[in-house]
């Protein structure tokens, strides 16, 4: 057979093979068929365009949808206004006139895959205020009235020393401190400053005065302005001293809750020109009459005698401040190389020295060195409403610690917080990384209320409404994309009753790349007690730089 095979020609070889082929081929001859790809379908949000529309206006609704399949169908239900399109995944929503938040649902299906996701929108009123100041900060409302603390210079202008206080009745606005003021002495201005207190009666501020553009350390004083008519209370007397080109600081104001004593720092300039033997003190004073005599509660220099001359040491004492219950005197001392809390007690006006002492572990450390704890003059107290010994802060490794002077314990709460603030019942919301969160007293895991969509997003000015009832929290979010025109700032409301965040703004562009230099407090958002309206300070890139005031209602 093999020589058969050889013998036979190779083209009827080859017509025998494809015979073979084409017969066994025909004898199993079937459809062939693709397979069926199911269905799927995911839906992710329903986006809103404007994020919060005005009451009234017209608004674009989107399913955030993805998955495969054809002839996808959506069904859209709003509880008010009206809807503008058919089932499609993008249709116009007419807004009801009056503000409110409202529930908005879709009905999506591809073949046999349903999904149904809500949303809820707020509907709000959202405005520039014209405040007639370049920069907005630190909006406070006071009666009833509102204030904040800005200025009309380029903050890199050279000629810029200091932000001023106003009152936000006109255009342009009242100024609160940039008036002529008559001392005892000799006539002052006031060039501004970067410390202010609102209080129900006026304002207490570390004031520059007489400041000029060579000085690498301009004067301060601690005044009180009151909002209405009356006299100017220089606390610190005008000290007007120092060397050429820096000059002694009255600085980091604290009053009692009555505004009848003051304590503050009191930076006197040193020998050399590079401030290590610049002396800073504690000062007191009770009573605002011309006659009340300022008090030192702290040294900061110590001497002695060694090898035939005298050697000096020299520390801080910096930011005082009274307890809430104006029973104690709080600052810090860095003595020991790290600046401890100290405490001295007040008898009923009368600080009480022989008391005052550092809260030390041993002879060379304090409670702040064993819990790796590090203040320094740019940290940011704030008292606990709810349990009024603790002092809270975030110290320069993003721990956020509590102090309680009665205890005379430091206890390091938690890591990475960048912002925080208390609601009047003791609730404690911080920002973090990946967004913000809240602490109820009592309880040791914090709850997130705000989840960050992207890593690169900035949670800015957190602050909680006033009262125990409808406890909300306002901030800003800022959204940084790929270019200035993908950037955004979006204001933003968190219901504690709903535990429910809503965009409580439309996108406010154009965003200013670095967030000014200003204190957190002083972005913090505000919000009106009687018509639950937001104020918020809004940095934008244009006309070189400025921050807006807006206004949510």
């Amino acid at each position: 057979m093999n020589r058969y095979l050889r013998s036979m020609p190779a083209a009827l070889l080859i017509a025998f093979t494809f015979a073979l082929i084409f017969a066994i081929g025909c004898s199993n001859d079937k459809t062939v068929t693709s397979p069926v790809t199911p269905s799927t379908l995911e839906v992710s949000g329903i986006l809103c365009n404007p994020l919060a529309p005005a009451p009234g206006d017209t608004a674009r609704l989107t399913v955030r949808a993805g998955g495969q399949g054809a002839g996808a169908t959506y069904q859209w239900q709003v509880e008010a206004g009206t809807l503008i399109g058919g089932n499609d995944i993008s249709i116009r929503w007419e807004a009801p006139t009056d503000p409110g938040v409202y529930m908005i649902s879709v009905r999506a299906s591809v073949g046999s895959e349903v999904r149904v996701h809500t949303t809820w929108v707020m509907v709000r009123r959202c405005e520039a205020m014209n405040t007639g100041l370049r920069y907005a900060f630190y909006p406070n409302l006071v009666e009833g009235e509102l204030y904040c603390v800005g200025t009309n210079s380029l903050l890199s202008e050279h000629t810029f020393l200091g932000y001023h206080a106003y009152k936000l009745d006109n255009v342009p606005p009242t100024w609160i401190d940039s008036i002529q003021v008559t001392p005892p002495t000799n006539p002052v201005s006031v060039n501004g400053g970067h410390d202010f207190k609102f209080t129900p009666d006026g304002l207490l501020a570390g004031s520059i005065t007489d400041g000029a553009e060579h000085y690498r350390m301009q004067p301060v004083n601690v005044i009180f302005y009151p909002y209405m008519a009356g006299r100017n209370v220089y606390w610190s007397k005008n000290e007007a001293v120092g060397t050429t080109y820096r000059r002694n600081q009255n600085l980091y104001p604290s009053a009692s809750s009555g505004l009848d004593m003051v304590v503050w720092q009191r930076t006197v300039v040193g020998a050399t020109d590079d401030g290590k033997k610049d002396l800073a003190n504690i000062r007191f004073r009770f009573s605002s009459a011309p006659a009340a005599q300022i008090k030192t509660l702290t040294t900061a220099k110590d001497s002695v005698y060694q090898l035939g001359a005298w050697n000096y040491t020299y520390w801080r004492n910096i930011k005082p401040m009274f307890s809430p219950d104006d029973a104690m005197i709080i600052y810090f001392n860095d003595s020991t190389e790290r600046f401890e809390p100290c405490l001295i007690p007040v008898d009923g006006i009368e600080p009480n020295l022989a008391e005052r002492h550092a809260i030390m572990v041993d002879e060379r450390h304090g409670i702040f060195f064993n819990a790796g704890v590090k203040v320094t003059e740019r940290t940011i107290f704030q008292w606990n409403p709810a349990d009024p010994t603790q002092l809270a802060f975030i110290d320069e490794n993003r721990q956020f610690c509590v102090f309680d002077y009665v205890t005379e314990t430091v206890d390091v709460i938690g890591t990475g917080v960048l912002e925080f603030v208390y609601s009047e019942d003791g609730k404690l919301a911080g920002v973090t990384e990946d967004g913000v969160y809240v602490l109820e007293p009592g309880q040791t895991q914090a709850k997130p209320v705000f989840v960050k969509e992207r890593s690169s997003d900035a949670v800015i000015g957190i602050n909680w409404s006033p009262g125990l009832d409808d406890q909300k929290l306002g901030f800003r979010m800022v959204r940084k994309g790929a270019s200035p025109v993908e950037s955004y700032s979006v204001l933003v409301i968190y219901s504690w009753d709903d535990d429910r965040w809503y965009y409580a703004s439309p996108e406010i562009k154009p965003v200013m790349g670095t967030e000014p230099e200003v204190s957190y407090i002083w972005m913090r958002a505000i919000f009106d007690p009687f018509n639950g309206g937001m104020y918020v300070p809004v940095p934008l890139s244009e006309a070189g730089g400025k921050s807006v005031l807006y206004h949510s209602f």
